[in-house]
């Protein structure tokens, strides 16, 4: 019996398109990995409500820039290492 050849199938390419206006700083969860709506890299992305265009799923760096132009500032929390735990051992009597 000859031997199939293996076939092969390949993704389009995603679309590249312009940072979006966020409507808001919240995001969604993402299960696996999914392509960047702004500069189309397979990577980790959380999903932003955008203005004019609904939910689009950003990756970590465009999230950053896309908050910067749309409200001025990025979010400082969102690359927090360490949070405090002051009296976290302390008991309620």
């Amino acid at each position: 019996m000859p031997e199939r050849p293996s076939v092969a199938r390949s993704r389009p390419p995603a679309e590249r398109h312009s940072l979006p206006a966020l409507a808001s700083r919240r995001s969604g969860a993402v299960r696996g990995v999914s392509a960047c709506y702004a500069c189309a890299t397979l990577a980790e992305v959380r999903l932003y409500e955008a203005i004019d265009l609904g939910k689009v799923p950003l990756c970590g760096d465009c999230a950053d820039k896309a908050r910067d132009a749309t409200f001025g500032r990025p979010e400082p929390l969102d690359h927090a290492i360490m949070v405090g735990g002051f009296e976290t051992n302390r008991r309620r009597h």
